[in-house]
């Protein structure tokens, strides 16, 4: 069964076997209000049946600075480098969690009252069998997502798609913008940068 192993700038970070798995997430996202740059993470389980689910994170929020290439090579096989942990397991003091209700509106309006601490985004995006793409931020966009995401029912291929979204695209689950899609197969490494 594939793997995914992740790099950033240089370094690997986790190595993730899709064995006995449904469904694997890599991603990269950042909006123009946050501290941080940008964040990594990587997620999966199982999820074919309500009974038998199970969610692991083997990556969650890592940092990714302006301009550092991460990398994300499809392996024909690998062992997962650390052991997942569920969500219970990261945050303990959040287990018993209470949503607010707060509206729609509410939202929005402090969405866009944030402060922003960039002006854009500017994206590189590159991979095996797949001409290089430039790319970046709108100049009302909010945030974006990078992702790779595999599923147990087409085992040897991964979707690639890179977005941005404006608030009111999120708001309207429009999508956003959609600045590159495609596929890659076990033995293809795709490498994403994102500048201020």
């Amino acid at each position: 069964m594939p793997a995914f192993a992740l790099s950033i700038d240089a370094r690997p970070v986790a190595t993730v076997s899709c064995e006995g798995r449904d469904v694997m997430h890599l991603s990269v996202h950042g909006d123009m209000t946050a501290a941080d740059f940008a964040l990594a993470e990587i997620s999966g389980g199982t999820y074919k049946s309500d009974s038998d689910q199970n969610h692991s994170i083997w990556l969650d929020e890592f940092k990714v600075k302006p301009g550092a290439p991460v990398e994300i090579a499809f392996l024909e096989f690998a062992t997962d480098s650390h052991r997942g942990q569920a969500i219970e397991e990261l945050y303990p003091d959040e287990a018993s969690f209470e949503p607010n209700e707060v509206s729609v509106e509410d939202v929005v309006r402090k969405l866009k009252r944030q402060k922003r601490l960039r002006k854009r985004y500017r994206f590189h995006l590159s991979a095996t069998n797949v001409s290089p793409i430039a790319a970046e931020t709108r100049t009302d966009d909010y945030s974006f997502s990078f992702n790779v995401l595999w599923n147990w029912n087409h085992p040897r291929r991964a979707r690639v798609a890179l977005l941005s979204h404006s608030v009111d695209d999120i708001v309207q689950q429009t999508g956003g913008i959609r600045h590159a899609e495609f596929r890659i197969e076990p033995l293809e490494t795709v490498t994403f940068r994102a500048d201020a």
